[in-house]
């Protein structure tokens, strides 16, 4: 979802081919039809805290790698990794860039989001995470920016006994029977 809550960026399948996907965006108030912001090229989209980029996912000639470009789209990105990394994913004061970099890592680059040119620093490492998934990122940051969460399996955890999680929506409506 945009910073302002106008609408959402996603990723949609190109149809008949592999590999490629256009970030798409569709306005909350518009007339129902996504704009394509980046065509043939990036999945897994997200906005900065300030709204003025977006990272994505992106694959080169021989592996999936992060990028970032100006949120309005066009020509101009920023390739920020270089030897593999997938699901892009902003600290919420907008100060660092957390990517699942190659040997599954939890890894983040210092950036400056507010002048008119995009900047980055080195990749720092943090933690081991789990293996790449086509699902989503396996860790999300906390609001302070200072903790992380993981998914992962719990090796504790008995499946057989493990109860399934309902959700219910539309639960107003089944108040008013």
């Amino acid at each position: 979802v945009h910073p302002d809550g106008h609408g959402v960026l996603f990723t949609r399948d190109v149809p008949d081919t592999s590999l490629m996907w256009n970030l798409e965006f569709l306005a909350f108030d518009g007339d129902g039809e996504p704009s394509t912001i980046l065509a043939n090229d990036g999945y897994g989209g997200r906005y900065s805290p300030n709204g003025r980029w977006i990272a994505y996912g992106g694959y080169t000639a021989d592996r999936w790698e992060v990028f970032v470009m100006p949120a309005g789209g066009g020509p101009r990105k920023w390739q920020i990794t270089t030897s593999g990394a997938v699901w892009p994913q902003w600290q919420p004061d907008g100060r660092r860039l957390f990517v699942q970099s190659s040997g599954n890592k939890a890894s983040f680059f210092e950036v400056e989001t507010g002048g008119s040119s995009f900047q980055f620093g080195t990749l720092t490492e943090v933690m081991p995470v789990d293996d790449l998934s086509p699902t989503g990122v396996p860790f999300d940051i906390h609001p302070d920016g200072k903790r992380m969460v993981q998914a992962g399996p719990d090796p504790s955890v008995n499946l057989d006994r493990v109860s399934p999680i309902h959700f219910v929506t539309d639960w107003r409506r089944a108040l008013a029977r």
